[in-house]
């Protein structure tokens, strides 16, 4: 990944020449206006484009040839608290007081994971990563956060995790991001 590219003629160029049902572009806003609004320049708007949550955000659609684009070609997932999720909605309320924008994609993840990682340092009372990695695991079972309930596998990889499925829409002049449903484990 390279954040300064400019131009990704040459490789959107290779994905059209392969004539493709599905394309899956795995980026981040700055790239995905790029990419977006040059894959329609070259044609590419005959795939379904599936999307990762780095490119759900309002840069995304600065560019409109990007968002128009997006609004008939492209579908992202997006890690998301569940539903109905009282600390969820409170963090959220919180964090656009606090900031004075609505909190972004891992903004939660983030706070669990910085919560997390403090209160094993507590239990541990040392600095020791190993010993705090491993407070982590044993704290985090059914954990309550503001993403959701919080449990590792003996790798450390999260066990539960609500995906949301979003499309962009359009609202006259306005594109903006939609759910279109909810994956929960």
């Amino acid at each position: 990944y390279d954040p300064l590219k400019l131009d990704y003629l040459t490789e959107l160029q290779s994905v059209k020449a392969a004539n493709p049902d599905v394309v899956v572009h795995a980026g981040y806003q700055d790239d995905a206006q790029i990419v977006f609004k040059q894959a329609g320049q070259v044609g590419l708007d005959t795939a379904q484009w599936i999307t990762s949550e780095g490119v759900k955000a309002p840069k995304t659609l600065e560019d409109a040839q990007a968002a128009a684009f997006m609004l008939n070609n492209v579908i992202g997932t997006n890690p998301v608290a569940p539903e109905g999720l009282a600390l969820a909605a409170t963090f959220a309320q919180q964090y656009q007081a606090r900031f004075g924008i609505a909190a972004g994609t891992y903004n939660d993840f983030s706070y669990d994971a910085a919560n997390l990682v403090l209160k094993a340092m507590q239990n541990v009372g040392a600095t020791n990563t190993a010993q705090i990695a491993a407070e982590v695991l044993r704290i985090a079972n059914n954990y309550a956060g503001v993403s959701g309930s919080i449990t590792f596998n003996q790798y450390g990889d999260r066990q539960t995790v609500t995906f949301e499925v979003w499309k962009v829409v359009k609202i006259g002049t306005t594109y903006s991001y939609e759910q279109v449903k909810l994956i929960t484990p």
